[in-house]
């Protein structure tokens, strides 16, 4: 053989150290694009989108598991979910871990910074898994700023931007998705674990269930190339089994709130091209497409595969299935076309007339141009990763309307507690920088307020009938929860005003003059605090009657109380959650028009016109709500969210309209009890099992390898 051909045969190997070289300089680019350590340890919270509504939550959560009660029902969240299935658990848990030894403010970022270096780590450990040399290892992490910077028009995780501005839990999937699939791969070559598989998947269901699933879809695509090595596809299924059981404990009792939500509802284009080939990420998928196209020609190992899932999972998009709509499987098809880059630069390498090691160099800096060149050539992308990004770690407190904020804490703190909304100025973006920011109240306030929206979760009746009393008021803003929500035509405080009060919302906060002159000519509310505060605001924003000018007025709204007798109730069928829903919405209308009508009850018995029960006390815990009444054999409405796992005790429990619940008591003291289902029971056991069975296979590999190490080595 000459001299020419071994040179073309030979791996052009990076020496041991490269991969994590290159690992070191992404994290170092991810961490100053966020503003560097400075910004990650401080205090501020990282702040904007939804990362606004989801720091109450990695609090909340926080709070909850260090007082034992993560798995039950709080009173702060206001949708009648078990507390822990609103949103994902495993980056809390994370979040709580770090929180040891860090601020809070830096424990929540350190948690999204590791959420966007996991994506980095698993795409490198499923190329590892491959077998791949560590020159294309190291590529494939220096290529990963290509998907980190593209960004799209939907906000489904996976790149940068998204995973700072509130998706950190999507990315924390598809990281240890990613991860999965490379120990898949390394138990195809039989060097891998099925229990470390396992492991991994089962991260990645409790970072994000869209997440696991896209991933999921690639393990199926991967396992049906290997059909005929039926000792690989046991083991693999072993290890999709264990992923389920340490999993179990919370998607098992999960079962048991699904029935209860709307199902993802993000806007989503169902025309494939226009979805994947935009401005943002179109450069990614096309050079990625080709170079897995060409990598397959070639019988590079992994790249059919990955060819195949590219396919396979951007049609799912045109299903119409709920799971699919919002696009959030497609994140993995942009880091998949990234191993493409990757590969199209080998190929293209191959024409280089040089010796191995340094060819090796040139394409890695080819490499780490082209990942950060190619996305950036965007003008959108630049903007999100050089501007959003940093805002959102530099926190609310750069903002002018923050000393606003901060005195409108301490005003609801000297009031009593409640559930508080507040109005949103035409300058909030300029002066609070998010419409979400109310969301921090509870947090700010040390759970004094529970604000309706604290988690901004978009799936449950209960938030379209907050979302349509809200637009009532507050005409400057208008953000339906879903696309096919009635909204009313016009603002009307007054009504919106009643429809709040249903809904047992105690405080209103005023920001505009405009409606603050509304609100002086109401009745049922009461002016409880007036707060002035010097905000440095421009000129033009004193020109607008709509803007907020540096005061706020904190109004009560009289009569809100969370148990209120009532007068009159009528029987209604049970409806599927849609229809119900718009129900829901036209009692509301006729509440803010002042119809006097009677409260729809499913499945009550028999129709109620009678007189008006009166609660002397209302007790309530983080699992129950005590009833003290003047009556028995009086109907009560409990303006909380109904869930079937409310159990009354001294009385009959039924769901009523705005997605309430109506007590029938028996006798004068009643109380609730939210009762977790057996599922969590089943799942708890299921998780420790699998854990057991987990720890006995990591503890046997070794003892058998050293047993067998044992019984080669010669005696003297």
């Amino acid at each position: 053989m000459t001299q020419k051909s071994v040179e073309q045969t030979r791996p052009f190997e990076l020496p041991r150290w490269a991969p994590w070289t290159a690992f070191g300089v992404v994290a170092l680019i991810v961490a100053i694009t966020l503003g560097g350590p400075v910004a990650l340890l401080n205090s501020r919270l990282p702040y904007t989108n939804d990362m606004t509504g989801h720091d109450w939550w990695l609090e909340a959560f926080r709070t909850a598991w260090l007082h034992g009660h993560p798995l039950g029902w709080s009173n702060e969240i206001n949708l009648g979910y078990l507390f822990g299935y609103t949103y994902f658990p495993l980056p809390p848990m994370v979040m709580t871990v770090l929180a040891v030894v860090l601020p809070i403010a830096a424990a929540i970022k350190l948690m999204v910074f590791l959420s966007i270096l996991s994506m980095v780590v698993g795409l490198w450990y499923l190329v590892w898994g491959w077998g791949a040399d560590r020159t294309i290892q190291t590529m494939v992490v220096a290529a990963t700023p290509v998907a980190l910077f593209s960004n799209h028009w939907v906000t489904i995780g996976g790149t940068l931007y998204d995973t700072v501005v509130g998706e950190f839990s999507m990315a924390f999937s598809l990281g240890l998705g990613l991860c999965f699939l490379g120990e898949l791969s390394r138990l195809q070559r039989g060097v891998g674990r099925w229990w470390l598989a396992g492991c991994w998947l089962g991260g990645s269901v409790l970072a994000h269930l869209q997440g696991a699933l896209g991933t999921t879809i690639m393990a199926v695509i991967f396992l049906a190339f290997q059909w005929r090595d039926v000792v690989f596809l046991r083991r693999a299924a072993a290890a999709i089994a264990v992923g389920g059981g340490l999993s179990a404990w919370w998607w098992l009792p999960g079962l048991s709130v699904s029935g209860q939500t709307l199902g993802d509802v993000n806007n989503v284009s169902h025309n494939l091209a226009s979805f994947l080939l935009t401005a943002e990420t179109g450069p990614l998928v096309v050079v990625g497409v080709l170079g897995l196209g060409l990598a397959t020609w070639r019988r590079r190992g992994g790249a059919k595969e990955s060819l195949v899932a590219v396919v396979v999972i951007s049609l799912t998009l045109l299903l119409p299935l709920k799971i699919f709509t919002a696009g959030r499987v497609l994140p993995l098809v942009f880091w998949l076309c990234v191993i493409g880059v990757v590969f199209l630069v080998v190929e293209v390498g191959t024409i280089v007339r040089m010796s191995p090691r340094p060819r090796a160099l040139l394409l890695t800096a080819v490499t780490v141009i082209v990942a950060v060149a190619l996305p950036l050539s965007n003008g959108y992308n630049r903007t999100a990763a050089f501007s959003v990004v940093h805002l959102t770690d530099a926190g609310i407190q750069s903002y002018p309307g923050y000393s606003g904020i901060t005195a409108l804490t301490k005003a609801l703190e000297q009031l009593p507690a409640g559930r508080v909304m507040v109005e949103a100025p035409a300058n909030y973006v300029n002066l609070e920088g998010d419409w979400l920011w109310p969301n921090l109240l509870p947090l700010w306030t040390n759970g004094h307020d529970e604000s309706p929206e604290a988690v901004f979760v978009n799936v449950n009746p209960s938030s379209v009938a907050i979302q349509y009393a809200y637009e009532n008021l507050s005409e400057s803003f208008y953000s339906p929860v879903i696309g096919w929500q009635p909204n009313p035509a016009s603002a009307n405080a007054e009504a919106g005003v009643r429809q709040l009060r249903v809904l047992g919302v105690n405080y209103f906060v005023v920001e505009t003059p405009q409606l603050h002159d509304q609100f002086t000519t109401l009745s049922g509310v009461t002016l409880v605090r007036t707060i002035h505060t010097a905000t440095h605001l421009p000129l033009s924003a004193l020109l607008s009657p709509l803007n907020n000018q540096g005061t706020e007025w904190i109004y009560r709204i009289d009569g809100a109380d969370r148990a209120v007798g009532v007068s009159a109730l009528t029987p209604m069928p049970s409806l599927p959650i849609k229809p119900y829903t718009l129900s829901m919405v036209q009692y509301l209308r006729a509440e803010g028009a002042g119809t006097e009508s009677a409260v729809p009850v499913i499945g009550l018995p028999h129709a109620y016109h009678g007189p008006v029960n009166h609660v002397l006390a209302t007790k309530v815990t983080n699992s129950s709500i005590t009833l003290t009444l003047a009556h028995a054999n009086e109907p009560v409405l409990v303006r909380e969210s109904f869930s079937p796992l409310w159990h009354a005790h001294g009385g009959e429990l039924y769901q009523a309209e705005p997605n309430e619940m109506i007590v029938w008591p028996h006798q004068t003291t009643v109380t609730l009890i939210f009762q977790p289902p057996v599922t969590q029971i089943v799942g708890l056991a299921l998780t420790v099992l699998t854990g057991l069975l987990v720890l006995a296979s990591s503890l046997h590999g070794p003892v058998r390898r050293r047993k067998r190490k044992g019984a080669t080595t010669p005696t003297e």
